[in-house]
């Protein structure tokens, strides 16, 4: 393979330290050793492989190629997302051409699929975690320059109980936490023990756990075994909603069906999510003089689906993953959302392998019809994928 063509260089790697918090996805990619983690490389670098060359007047093939080598977590992560599109889009029979032309535009949707007598563009777009702030720059450190300093007989369960406005002074945290846990019988403590350390505006509280007596002649890799909660309102619907509302008219009056496919890195969305995305939250309505006739209604406040009828008819329908990585292929299952209310010339009616929601014209009311999609299978992967032993990155051991 030509090195223009490879996403990470050639050679042995032999840090297997997990990812770090401040660590961004491609650097921790490009150094991380072990048979599993060559096997993500290469897999990337084949899918990018398989990517054909743009037509002169875009950028499509290069900007892919930049995404992918991104020290920007979120720009490599949408960049994955095409990939996973393009060779989706390849293994399900179709011909792709990346940043085709729009006539009358100087625009360019990420794909142009052409098989089974079916022609149709797909638009990609990637809804990360917002913009870093100060504040889980500042976590991250924190997070990263404990695990620094594991104990031999324990990790710790940190909670912070009031956050700083500067950096925690590290030095004195390690200090003090180590002569703590120094001090502790591992053999007579349980979580409930815990001690309590402040210092610039900052009230940690922390937990010891104790390793098992076979773990602690093992070096280990972190000193957090539990990590602190974090609460706050997330509105998924309306990331979505919003997201896909900046594509559904981006390329006017296309001749083709139009798909619009969007991942999140999020435990949060669901099908409930994309309904109320789409459609507009559930609601309940009744009569004042008859509230026993209460009834489950669509406020009709949705991208698809709006009080004055159906909106953004251009777009044929949706594909929605989420957390798509080339370490969680396993659990990836795509749906294709169909939009009742597209015209005749932009229904879809193309074979595509994942499981399909149907949205009633009338009432709005989804259904299932799932495929027997097998990720594994349709990527020609092993069942042990990606065949490593330690958890994917961004995963933290817990015992």
């Amino acid at each position: 393979m030509a090195a223009s063509e490879r996403i990470f260089e050639p050679g042995e790697r032999t840090n297997a330290r997990p990812m770090r918090h401040t660590e961004n996805l491609y650097d921790h990619l490009s150094r991380r050793g072990g048979p599993g983690w060559d096997n993500v490389r290469a897999l990337v670098d084949d899918w990018f492989a398989r990517v054909p060359e743009t037509p002169a007047t875009s950028k499509g093939r290069v900007d892919l190629l930049a995404k992918l080598r991104s020290r920007k977590s979120d720009t490599w992560t949408a960049g994955f997302w095409e990939l996973y599109l393009h060779e989706s889009l390849r293994r399900a029979g179709y011909e792709v051409e990346i940043e085709p032309e729009i006539e009358g535009s100087s625009k360019h949707p990420d794909f142009f699929a052409r098989g089974h007598g079916h022609e149709f563009y797909v638009e990609a777009l990637a809804v990360i975690a917002g913009p870093e702030t100060r504040q889980e720059r500042r976590r991250a450190h924190l997070y990263d320059y404990l695990n620094d300093h594991p104990h031999q007989n324990f990790f710790i369960g940190l909670e912070i109980e009031r956050e700083g406005t500067i950096d925690v002074p590290m030095r004195n945290l390690v200090r003090d936490a180590t002569r703590w846990l120094d001090s502790l019988d591992p053999d007579a403590t349980t979580l409930d023990d815990s001690v309590g350390w402040q210092g610039n505006g900052w009230l940690l509280r922390l937990r010891p756990a104790a390793k098992k007596p076979e773990a602690r002649m093992i070096p280990s890799e972190t000193l957090i075994g539990i990590y602190p909660m974090q609460s706050g309102s997330v509105d998924i619907s309306a990331r979505i909603r919003n997201a896909l509302r900046s594509k559904a008219s981006r390329y006017g009056r296309l001749n083709r069906p139009y798909l619009v496919s969007l991942t999140a890195s999020t435990i949060f969305a669901d099908d409930y999510n994309i309904a109320q995305a789409l459609l507009g939250p559930e609601v309940v309505q009744f009569s004042p003089s008859h509230p026993e006739s209460s009834t489950l209604v669509r406020a009709r406040d949705g991208l698809l689906m709006r009080r004055n009828g159906p909106q953004n008819k251009r777009v044929s329908g949706f594909v929605f993953a989420w957390n798509v990585s080339p370490t969680t292929l396993m659990h990836v299952r795509p749906q294709l959302w169909l939009n009742p209310w597209a015209p005749p010339e932009r229904r879809l009616t193309a074979p595509l392998p994942w499981d399909r929601v149907v949205i009633d014209g009338t009432t709005g009311v989804t259904a299932n019809e799932p495929t027997d999609f097998d990720t594994l299978a349709f990527f020609d992967l092993p069942a042990d994928w990606p065949g490593y032993e330690e958890r994917p990155f961004g995963w933290r051991r817990t015992e």
